[in-house]
């Protein structure tokens, strides 16, 4: 089960929207009133995908959209736009040109093609062994002459008296 993130900023209508992806089998989380707290929420804990409804606030959701993808983070995470008012769809385009475009019909397939329904296995440990070979590669040696200077200070002090 994958997780999403939905903004949409209507608190009555986002419940309702949230219910229809928990029933195509999605984890959610909702925000639906605060752009700011969504993308630090996001950022924190990144999403499989993230839904924008564009059907109320579309300058909310393309801001809101647009500056997650400026921080490196959440460059990766795919972001799928509901569109709302046609007129203002193009500034939303230009905003976030790598978002992909979907409406209610067709979300549940569009997100079967973006998110992965099954996180991803986590990686097997390398055999202690070989972690103790590798993290011996990695070591930095210091250079002989400090080590004999460290030496040389080691020995030249003398012990103090009480």
């Amino acid at each position: 089960m994958a997780d999403l993130y939905l903004i949409h900023w209507n608190e009555a209508e986002v419940r309702e929207r949230a219910d229809r992806l928990r029933a195509w089998g999605y984890r959610v989380r909702t925000e639906g009133s605060d752009g700011a707290r969504a993308g630090h929420a996001i950022l924190a804990d990144p999403p499989g995908a993230i839904v924008v409804d564009l059907a109320r606030l579309p300058s909310h959701g393309r801001e809101t959209a647009h500056a997650i993808r400026s921080y490196k983070a959440g460059r990766s995470i795919p972001i799928v736009f509901l569109p709302g008012d046609p007129l203002k769809m193009d500034k939303v385009r230009q905003a976030v040109p790598d978002a992909v475009w979907s409406t209610w019909e067709t979300l549940e397939t569009d997100l079967a093609q973006i998110v992965s329904p099954e996180p991803p296995a986590p990686a097997a440990p390398l055999p202690v062994a070989r972690r103790r070979t590798a993290a011996r590669t990695r070591t930095k040696r210091r250079p002989t002459a400090v080590k004999k200077a460290t030496v040389r200070r080691a020995v030249r002090k003398k012990p103090s008296r009480r």
